[in-house]
């Protein structure tokens, strides 16, 4: 979609400036206001928020609720305290997103730990995702800048200090861009080379 919709530098910005906190203020406003159209998925000890137009017109956002209070393995490490998020145009409501971020999710609650920001796995090889992976050209999960919420937009997911996660599906060339430069990678998706809204690009 034109300009991906949002500006790229909403999901990298690791310390959580004042410009990824206009995306977050949208979560929560909508979420706050019951503006969005949510279906709630539910999954094996949390859920997932499948949400309309959200946070703008033509976007469909995939967003774990709950995951965040579970312990980690470390009891001296506290909480896992990320939520995760994938945003798809809405061309691709359709596509089992919740199905990834069960998995992804299952992942971190059997080892007891978070997948760490820009860390990216393989969704090749495994029976549940290779159907869904299929449908598209994209077989990998790159976990961009996480960013902590304010006490107000806490306020929704708990009373554990949380942080969202934007999670991004990626070619193989793109893992290797990232692998290389993940510089090189945000300025190609602000040059609008890659359209990480596309889950069809090559």
């Amino acid at each position: 979609m034109e300009n991906n919709i949002r500006d790229l530098k909403y999901w990298f910005t690791p310390e959580g400036g004042d410009e990824y906190e206009l995306i977050l203020n949208k979560y929560y406003e909508k979420l706050k206001t019951k503006t969005t159209q949510v279906e709630v998925i539910h999954k094996s000890g949390f859920e997932i928020w499948k949400m309309k137009n959200y946070p703008d017109e033509g976007l469909y956002t995939f967003l774990t609720k709950g995951l965040s209070s579970y312990i980690l393995g470390n009891l001296e490490s506290g909480y896992i305290r990320r939520e995760q998020a994938i945003t798809v145009d809405s061309k691709y409501r359709d596509l089992k997103i919740d199905v990834i971020l069960d998995f992804i999710s299952q992942e971190q609650l059997e080892n007891r730990e978070p997948f760490e920001t820009d860390e990216i796995i393989s969704l090749k090889g495994n029976e549940t995702i290779t159907p869904i992976i299929n449908e598209t050209n994209l077989d990998f999960l790159f976990f961009a800048g996480a960013v902590w919420l304010d006490d107000e937009q806490q306020g929704f997911f708990g009373p554990i200090n949380t942080n969202i996660s934007e999670v991004l599906l990626i070619t193989d060339t793109e893992r290797e861009i990232i692998n290389l430069s993940i510089d090189s990678f945000i300025a190609k998706c602000q040059d609008g080379i890659i359209d990480i809204l596309d889950l069809e690009r090559s």
